[in-house]
C-alpha cells in the first residue's frame, strides 16, 4: 500500500495560513484564555511549527494584531455630506472591532498588564490610522481648527467609536443601528463643539496677548 505523501507548503504560505487561523481564534477567545495546545489545534500544525514562525505565544499575538492593523481596508469617504462620511467612518470602525472582537476589545477594555509587551504600540498605531480617517471624514468641519486641535478631535472621535463598540458588543446596551446613529451624531457634535469652544476662547486669547 502506498503511503500518503505530505503536501509541501512554502514557508510564507504556511505562515500566512497559521496567521489567518489564529486571527479567527483570537477574535473568538481572549489571549489569556488560550493555551499553546489550543493554538496548535486551531492552526492544524504542531506548536513547534507555530513557534518556528512566531517565536512564542506573545509573538504570535503581536503578529495577529499587526495583521489586523495593516490589512484593514479603508472606508469610502468620497460621499458629499458630512453625515454620510462620518457614518461610513463609524461603520468601518465598528466592523473592524467586530471582526477582531476578543482581540481588539480585550486590548481597549483591559489593563496593560494583561497583554504582552508591544501590544499597546500596535494598538496606538491603529488608532493613529483611524484618526487619519476621522480627519478625512470630518473634512471642512475640522478645517478651521489648528493641526493639534483637529488631531485631538479626531483622536476623541476614535475613542467614541471604541466606547460605542463596547456598549454594543460587550454591554449590549445598544444595537448596531443604535450605535451607528448615536456615534455619527456624537462625532459631528464633537467637531462642532470643539470649533465653538475655540471661537469663544479666541477673544480672551487676543486680550491676553
Amino acid at each position: 500500500m502506498r503511503r500518503a505523501t505530505r503536501r509541501h507548503v512554502p514557508a510564507d504560505v504556511r505562515r500566512a495560513e497559521i496567521l489567518e487561523a489564529c486571527r479567527h481564534l483570537f477574535a473568538e477567545r481572549r489571549y489569556v484564555a488560550l493555551s499553546t495546545a489550543d493554538i496548535a489545534r486551531a492552526s492544524g500544525v504542531s506548536w513547534s511549527l507555530v513557534a518556528h514562525y512566531f517565536g512564542d505565544k506573545a509573538g504570535l499575538y503581536r503578529a495577529v494584531l499587526e495583521s489586523i492593523v495593516e490589512s484593514t481596508r479603508e472606508p469610502d469617504l468620497a460621499q458629499d455630506t458630512l453625515e454620510e462620511r462620518v457614518t461610513a467612518l463609524v461603520e468601518h470602525g465598528l466592523t473592524t472591532i467586530e471582526h477582531s472582537r476578543c482581540s481588539w476589545l480585550a486590548v481597549i477594555g483591559g489593563t496593560e498588564a494583561e497583554h504582552p509587551d508591544g501590544i499597546q504600540e500596535i494598538v496606538e498605531r491603529g488608532r493613529e490610522r483611524s484618526a487619519d480617517l476621522a480627519l478625512a471624514a470630518l473634512g471642512k468641519a475640522a478645517a478651521d481648527l489648528s493641526e493639534d486641535h483637529a488631531r485631538a478631535v479626531a483622536r476623541a472621535a476614535v475613542g467614541l467609536i471604541e466606547a460605542g463598540a463596547q456598549e454594543w458588543l460587550v454591554r449590549h446596551r445598544l444595537t448596531r443601528d443604535d450605535a451607528v446613529a448615536f456615534l455619527t451624531a456624537s462625532v459631528i457634535a464633537l467637531a462642532d463643539a470643539a470649533q465653538q469652544s475655540l471661537d469663544r476662547r479666541a477673544p480672551l486669547g487676543n486680550i491676553a496677548a
